[in-house]
């Protein structure tokens, strides 16, 4: 019984263990290129033998180094491609707090069982440190993280544009090689051309992997003023963009409100007495900035109060059992000549009877139509709001918000290919931020309190990201707020309407005596001020109205 027993388990052994190595990467071909701006790109070959069809594809973890002195700069990379077979492959990255992180293939598709190679070509920014003349390249070119054994690997380091590394430049080459803190000796370096040359001794086992650490003293990485520059923007790109899109935002006001911002020339205000005949009293409250329904009912019932059209019955004179009537012999006898349209529609809304106001639902939908009337006359006669000259400043608000959030000094710089995507991103989300934008606006009554919250919000994630893209979020606010004060402007009616409901409000305010019209008829002074209490309401003066016909009746001799 013992001879069939022992056999089979260490069967068993030789299957899981044959299992587990026959996936391995067959070569790992890593070309390390330092430019001239101090950092490196990297192209990585790995010719990956799959032994399993439920493989979708490979991770990739690069390591960054971080630093807490604000005075060293921290690596960024920046992926330029990932290929498969040749052909160009789907990855996701995930940034972590040592490095990103990619997740290369697609989980749709599995692979097939065979050797596949990959390509994975990045730069990685702020690499090579510099110091009394000398560079240092400090970097892992052969990560330990694998969990396949890796049989061949070959490493080649050399300078971008053709320069050639001279020998006596080289200070120190130092190569580690094994786990993490292990300084193992599996490399040989080969003579090249400019070039340093290593490849390894024997296969690397699972988790074993090269560091190298070189150090140059040379002239050829003097960074040029260009590099620099796109160097900052790939390190810091919402400084550079948010710069650019509040310098565009500056003249694109500037020009747009010379253009259809100004207001049309004002003239000289003096107290208006005279009550106009092209305004009523809701039209006088709407553009006054009142926009509540209920408020603008009852001024149109003063309104028709005024006019005749509605009657008041006090029958004990102290104001408290109040009740409306309407004149039936003036409505239908005289037709609602003197009415304005706005008028004719409330009184068309009340009830005949006691109680006027009983069908609300009527008062209501009267409202309703008065409101949107007002609204449309509001906007193209004598306002216009011209809210479609925000769509850039809502567009650059919202890039810089973008840049805010995915760049927080680590992670994957942005390419022109990337900044494309995003504007295009931004605009789509700006459309659709606008469109809701408008259907909140019609449903929030108090937009201050929602705008606010809002505005906090978007604050509050940006100071997550640092104190810059704060700074530059707020600014941008503050201009936009400003834009959209300014941007509106008065029609030449418009103005002239304005101008006018001023001038009664200086009147109506008015305490010196020699300004105050003079009545020779009585008759004349209670019609004057009967079609002014609508006015008067209309612009929050019912008080002084008062005071001012107690004023009259006593200068005109009546009192």
């Amino acid at each position: 019984s013992c001879f069939f027993l022992h056999p089979q388990p260490v069967n068993i052994i030789i299957l899981i263990k044959t299992d587990l190595n026959a996936e391995k990467i067959k070569n790992y071909k890593v070309t390390v290129q330092i430019n001239i701006d101090r950092s490196v790109t990297i192209d990585e070959v790995i010719d990956y033998d799959i032994d399993s069809t439920i493989k979708h594809g490979i991770y990739r973890d690069i390591p960054l180094k971080i630093y807490e002195n604000e005075n060293k700069k921290g690596e960024f990379l920046k992926m330029n491609f990932i290929k498969k077979d040749k052909r160009p492959e789907n990855y996701k990255s995930e940034t972590y707090k040592g490095g990103v992180a990619y997740r290369i293939g697609s989980p749709k598709k599995s692979l097939d069982k065979r050797i596949h190679k990959y390509e994975i070509n990045y730069t990685v920014f702020n690499a090579i440190n510099e110091h009394n003349g000398i560079y240092q390249l400090y970097f892992n070119v052969l990560p330990q993280f694998w969990e396949v054994p890796i049989e061949k690997a070959d490493i080649t380091v050399k300078l971008s544009k053709d320069m050639k590394i001279d020998k006596k430049e080289i200070e120190k080459l130092e190569i580690y090689t094994g786990k993490k803190g292990e300084q193992g000796d599996n490399y040989v370096i080969t003579s090249g051309e400019g070039t340093i040359k290593i490849r390894s001794k024997e296969s690397f086992p699972e988790n074993n992997g090269m560091t190298i650490m070189l150090n140059l003293k040379t002239d050829k990485l003097q960074i040029t003023f260009k590099e620099k520059m796109k160097l900052f923007y790939y390190e810091k790109p919402v400084i550079v963009l948010g710069s650019a899109i509040l310098i565009f935002l500056i003249v694109y006001g500037l020009i747009t409100w010379i253009i259809v911002g100004r207001d049309p020339e004002k003239r000289t205000v003096i107290p208006e007495f005279r009550i106009s005949e092209n305004i009523t009293p809701i039209e006088a409250a709407y553009i006054n900035g009142e926009r509540k329904s209920e408020k603008l009912l009852n001024i149109g019932i003063m309104s028709l109060l005024s006019k005749g059209y509605i009657i008041i019955e006090d029958k004990k004179s102290d104001g408290e059992n109040v009740k409306y009537f309407l004149n039936q012999e003036k409505s239908h006898t005289e037709k609602k000549i003197e009415l304005k349209e706005d008028e004719k529609e409330i009184l068309s809304a009340l009830s005949t009877g006691d109680d006027i106001f009983r069908n609300g639902f009527s008062l209501y939908r009267a409202m309703s139509n008065i409101s949107k009337k007002l609204k449309r006359t509001y906007e193209k006669e004598i306002f216009i709001n011209n809210r479609k000259y925000l769509f850039p400043f809502r567009y650059g608000l919202t890039i810089i918000i973008f840049l805010s959030v995915i760049s927080n000094g680590i992670g994957t710089a942005l390419g022109i290919f990337e900044t494309m995507i995003l504007f295009l991103i931004c605009f789509i989300f700006t459309l659709i931020y606008s469109t809701i934008s408008r259907i909140i606006d019609g449903i929030i009554k108090n937009k201050i309190i929602y705008k606010t919250f809002l505005t906090g919000v978007i604050l509050f994630v940006c100071l997550g990201s640092g104190l810059i893209p704060f700074y530059m979020t707020l600014t941008v606010f503050i201009f936009y707020f400003i834009y959209q004060k300014i941007i509106g402007r008065y029609t030449e009616e418009g103005l002239r309407k304005k101008e006018y409901l001023i001038g009664m409000q200086m009147y109506i305010k008015t305490a010196e005596e020699n300004k105050i019209e003079k009545f020779n008829d009585i008759t004349q002074l209670i019609s004057y001020f009967k079609s002014m209490l609508p006015f008067s309401l209309a612009l929050g003066l019912t008080n002084e109205a008062i005071n001012l016909m107690e004023k009259s009746v006593i200068l005109s001799g009546f009192g």
